[in-house]
């Protein structure tokens, strides 16, 4: 038996993604495990994906199997655990003056805790990409977003929802200037137009079945 699985947030915790992800990868003597949970947030996601693997892992030992992992992170600073992370990087890079950075290496902090932790689990392959957000970091998985438009996307964006949910006195007291804040609103912006633009979205979600075909064949070329 191989094992596959997937975690992250609405956008795989989606009907048309399960339902596509049956179609196209089942096949005899795999399991689909789809553990994502609408509404996820980094932290979470990247916790629980650590602490399931380890288990799947110990189970692949036993039947001779191998565990091919998905992880798709949602956007950052979804949750306030993640601005007190975002804080402390700040701090530790110097990195008061640059906003987009300090997101990035946010980024890269989830990134590299999954990647340090499972890739030393040795019947476990894992793949990181990202939702409806990105990744500085290259990787052989796009994110989901970029996968259904079929575009290469110009501006590069981290959050959409921070700052209506909590404001900007966060970011004012890490030292960022109101420019690099009305940066990120700019950038914010041009991600939910590119977002509600997508044919058949919903609430700047993706919402068609071709779509997630996509997706789903870009991730049945790294099995």
């Amino acid at each position: 038996m191989n094992i596959i699985y997937f975690n992250g947030d609405s956008f795989i915790d989606h009907r048309y993604f399960r339902e596509e992800a049956y179609n196209i990868l089942s096949i005899r003597n795999r399991l689909i495990i789809n553990n994502a949970i609408s509404g996820n947030w980094n932290t979470n996601i990247v916790k629980q994906s650590i602490n399931e693997l380890t288990l799947l892992d110990k189970i692949a030992e036993k039947t001779n199997s191998k565990v091919n992992a998905f992880i798709f992170l949602s956007e950052l600073l979804r949750d306030e655990f993640e601005i007190k992370i975002l804080a402390n990087i700040v701090k530790i890079h110097s990195l008061s003056d640059n906003l987009e950075s300090a997101l990035a290496k946010l980024a890269e902090f989830y990134y590299s805790a999954i990647l340090d932790k499972v890739s030393k689990l040795k019947n476990v392959n894992v793949q990181v990409s990202s939702a409806f957000t990105d990744l500085h970091i290259d990787t052989k998985l796009r994110p989901m977003y970029a996968t259904a438009i079929g575009s290469k996307v110009k501006d590069v964006c981290y959050t959409v929802s921070y700052l209506s949910k909590f404001g900007d006195n966060d970011l004012l007291n890490m030292g960022f200037s109101k420019i690099e804040i009305e940066k990120l609103i700019d950038t914010i912006n041009k991600r939910r137009v590119l977002l509600e633009s997508i044919p058949n979205s919903d609430c700047a979600h993706l919402n068609d079945r071709q779509q997630y075909k996509l997706i789903i064949n870009s991730v049945k070329n790294l099995i």
